[in-house]
């Protein structure tokens, strides 16, 4: 997983694909890092329900999640099996309507919020010259070990010279 892969990234993508739990339907599906072993997990605080979620080395994309722990409304029959996270969303959209009319406003926003997030995808990465990380190329230091990024780190040796050069017309 890359560096530049934060717990942001991580609740952006768990909200894109569990609006909802697929089981008991509730809002309160959160997505986290664990620091200690990098893995990604989502748990629904309502039903109990825990996902691992796994990643492309490469992108920040979700590439499947597995139901580690089902939820106290089901879920049984999808333990620590593979799946897509298209797959948890439709199944999500599939419960709402077989227990309601499913609230147009709702699935509108997360259509709008899915297209929204497909819109924001260019991201130019760097990587660190000391530690080999890669990240954001926005950034001017390396996060993991602070390090200047190159363009700064000329742009500070160019305006020293600048200065050793005025104080030696001086």
């Amino acid at each position: 997983m890359p560096e530049w892969w934060g717990e942001n990234a991580i609740k952006d993508e768990v909200a894109k694909y569990f609006p909802r739990c697929p089981f008991c339907l509730e809002k309160t599906v959160q997505g986290h890092r664990d620091n200690w072993n990098a893995l990604d997990t989502a748990t629904c605080f309502t039903c109990g329900a825990k996902w691992h979620l796994y990643h492309s080395v490469l992108t920040e994309k979700m590439q499947w999640a597995v139901l580690k722990k089902a939820g106290s409304n089901g879920g049984e029959e999808f333990l620590e099996v593979k799946h897509k996270p298209e797959f948890w969303r439709k199944l999500f959209l599939d419960n709402l309507k077989q227990r309601g009319k499913p609230e147009k406003e709702e699935v509108e926003e997360t259509i709008t919020s899915e297209i929204t997030a497909e819109r924001e995808v260019t991201v130019k990465l760097r990587r660190c010259p000391y530690c080999r990380t890669i990240y954001d190329e926005k950034l001017s230091n390396c996060p993991s070990c602070g390090a200047l990024a190159v363009k700064q780190l000329v742009k500070r040796c160019t305006d020293r010279l600048e200065n050793i050069k005025k104080r030696g017309n001086e």
